[in-house]
C-alpha cells in the first residue's frame, strides 16, 4: 500500500539533519578559534629562537625553542591538529552552503579544500610532529644538519608547496563561492579579506595570531545560510512507503 506525506521532512530524518547542522555550525565557530590560539602557542615558542640567513644555525636554533619549550610546543601541535579536523568540517559547510545555487563553484572550493587539508595534515606531519620528535634526540647540531638535508626532498618540498597552494587558493575560491551564491556579506567579505591579507603578509609577530578571529566573520554568514530553510527544503516532500 502506498502513502504519500506532502510539505513534511519524516520525523526519522529530522534528529540528523539537526545534528549535521549543529556540528558543522561548531566547526565553522571552533576552527578560527583553535587556529588563533594553536599560533599564539607556536609563535611563543619560534619567537624564542634566534634566526639566522645561515640554514643550519636557524633549524639548530629552532630545535633548542622547541626542546625548551616541548611542553608549550606539544600543545601547539594537539591545537593544530583539533584546528584541521575543524577546518574540514567548515569547508564541508561551506560547499553545502555554495552548492545550494551554485554546484560548479561548489565543485571547485570542493578541490581547494581537499588540497588545503592535505597541506595542512602534511604540514603537521613534516613540522609539528617532526620537531617534536627530534628535539628529544640529544645531539642537535647532527639533527639539525639532517633536517636542512631533508628539507631538499621531493616530499618535503612537495607538501611545502600543498600547503602554501592550499593556504592561498582555499580563502579565493570560497570568497568567490560565497559572492556568486549570495551568501557573503560586506561584514563578511571585510573579514575574509583582512585575513587573507594576513596570510599573504606571513607575519611572525605573536600578536598577528590574533587576525585568524577574522575568519569568525565568513564563517559566521556561513553558519546562518546553513541553518536557514534552503531552497529544497522549503518545496514539498513525497515519500512513499509501501
Amino acid at each position: 500500500m502506498d502513502s504519500a506525506v506532502t510539505g513534511k521532512t519524516p520525523e526519522h530524518t529530522a534528529p540528523a539533519t539537526a545534528l549535521h547542522r549543529g556540528l558543522l555550525t561548531s566547526c565553522l565557530i571552533a576552527a578560527p578559534v583553535l587556529l588563533t590560539v594553536s599560533e599564539l602557542a607556536r609563535l611563543q615558542v619560534e619567537n624564542s629562537r634566534v634566526e639566522s640567513d645561515d640554514s643550519y644555525r636557524d633549524v639548530l636554533s629552532e630545535l633548542d625553542a622547541v626542546t625548551a619549550h616541548i611542553g608549550l610546543w606539544r600543545l601547539a601541535a594537539w591545537l593544530d591538529l583539533a584546528f584541521i579536523l575543524t577546518w574540514i568540517g567548515a569547508l564541508v559547510a561551506a560547499v553545502i552552503v555554495i552548492h545550494r545555487t551554485r554546484p560548479r563553484i561548489a565543485a571547485l572550493t570542493g578541490v581547494a579544500a581537499a588540497i588545503s587539508v592535505v597541506g595542512l595534515s602534511m604540514h603537521h606531519a613534516f613540522y609539528y610532529q617532526e620537531l617534536a620528535d627530534l628535539a628529544g634526540i640529544p645531539d642537535h647540531d647532527a639533527t639539525a644538519r639532517l633536517l636542512v638535508q631533508a628539507g631538499s626532498e621531493p616530499l618535503s618540498v612537495a607538501a611545502l608547496l600543498l600547503f602554501l597552494i592550499g593556504t592561498l587558493l582555499t580563502p579565493i575560491i570560497l570568497g568567490v563561492g560565497m559572492w556568486r551564491s549570495h551568501t557573503l556579506p560586506w561584514w563578511a567579505a571585510a573579514g575574509l579579506l583582512f585575513w587573507t591579507g594576513s596570510v599573504l603578509i606571513g607575519s611572525e609577530a605573536t600578536p598577528a595570531a590574533l587576525a585568524n578571529l577574522a575568519l569568525l566573520l565568513p564563517f559566521a554568514a556561513l553558519a546562518g545560510e546553513l541553518t536557514a530553510t534552503s531552497p529544497a527544503a522549503k518545496r514539498p516532500q513525497v515519500v512513499e512507503t509501501p
